[in-house]
């Protein structure tokens, strides 16, 4: 009996020795809580800086290297806000357009953190376009992941002629940019922090929003020849009738049946690469030798051929040689060089102190 009443009195006063140290232990806690919940994401200049215009091949949508802000911020701004500026385009005081600055952190969806902050759905979609060779926005986007975009605002009152002309998304530690720039009336999209064009000469799937069905494989069991083979492309399920894009510019090389390949289109894409579209179930209005710019209508996704369902297989060569289209490297559109090289470090460094 006596025994039993030491046990007891050991573990009160164990529970009770405890308790402070408990207690510290949620104060610390809910500090560090309060702490992350009022982290700002903020640049290291004040939008109130000024710097000199120097830019004389910008048109009226493309900003130029000088931005003047003419907005005051508070010294504790909101994780989520905007701002508005005006740019002096090129030298010229009526050349002076309106822009704003929006920038926040992610918690659901991108698009829903950019509407909260009134961005236009034009500018959004520009943002999805310029990123989409370096961000999967379906798969790499995070609650907390970051973004800036900056866009210019149309002179005429109620017009959706927006611009977006610069942005920057960072997802963990990893950030990417891009640059609005004008070459030539021909020549003028966005760019990668080195002045290498975001759009890529070669879109990664020939249809959009594809699921793909069966991998690029050096060894595959054929599901209809029932044995080990190489399967040299990757192929994209899709309902039959769905629109298939070329995925670069190029020129019609063959068009017509090909054995298992069923109704096949093969493009020209410059010296070394060709694009292969097969199972189609008919084709658009092309002959061979036909100029194909990137993303027109070629056909339309059947099961032809060798099939178990409707998809289109998607094959690229790199002299005549399968590589996966989904891994390959690709080159960029458009590499600045000279005196656009150089401008356009000045127009970046210029909108960089802004993100």
């Amino acid at each position: 009996m006596r025994l039993i009443l030491i046990k007891k009195n050991v573990a009160r006063v164990t529970r009770i020795s405890f308790l402070p140290l408990l207690g510290f232990l949620i104060v610390i806690t809910g500090v560090m809580l309060s702490i992350n919940r009022q982290e700002v994401i903020w640049p290291s200049r004040s939008l109130t800086e000024n710097t000199s215009p120097s830019s004389d091949l910008a048109s009226e949508q493309d900003v130029t290297h000088a931005v003047t802000s003419q907005v005051k911020t508070s010294s504790r701004p909101p994780l989520q806000a905007t701002a508005h500026f005006q740019a002096d385009l090129d030298g010229r005081q009526s050349s002076v357009h309106s822009y704003t600055l929006a920038r926040g952190r992610i918690r659901h969806a991108f698009s829903l953190a950019a509407q909260r902050l009134g961005v236009p759905y034009t500018v959004v979609t520009q943002f999805v376009q310029a990123m989409a060779s370096q961000v999967n926005f379906k798969k790499k986007i995070w609650p907390g992941d970051r973004f800036w975009l900056i866009y210019h605002h149309p002179a005429t009152p109620g017009s959706s002629d927006n611009r977006l002309v610069a942005a920057k998304f960072c997802h963990l530690d990893l950030c990417h940019t891009a640059y609005w720039y004008r070459v030539s009336r021909a020549v003028k999209g966005y760019f990668s922090a080195r002045g290498k064009s975001l759009k890529r000469s070669f879109l990664r799937t020939p249809i959009a929003d594809a699921r793909i069905s069966s991998p690029f494989s050096l060894s595959r069991f054929d599901p209809v020849l029932k044995k080990w083979l190489p399967h040299d492309g990757v192929d994209f399920a899709a309902p039959v009738g769905t629109p298939i894009h070329a995925t670069a510019n190029g020129w019609v090389k063959f068009i017509g049946w090909l054995r298992g390949y069923g109704k096949v289109v093969i493009l020209q894409n410059g010296r070394i690469y060709s694009t292969l579209y097969a199972h189609m179930s008919r084709f658009a209005h092309l002959h061979v030798g036909s100029k194909i710019k990137q993303g027109k209508v070629i056909g339309y996704v059947g099961m032809t051929g060798w099939t178990t369902g409707p998809h289109v297989h998607y094959e690229l060569r790199v002299k005549n040689i399968p590589e996966n289209p989904m891994t390959i490297k690709l080159p960029a559109l458009v590499v600045l060089h000279g005196k656009n090289k150089s401008r356009f470090n000045e127009l970046k460094q210029t909108l960089s102190a802004y993100m």
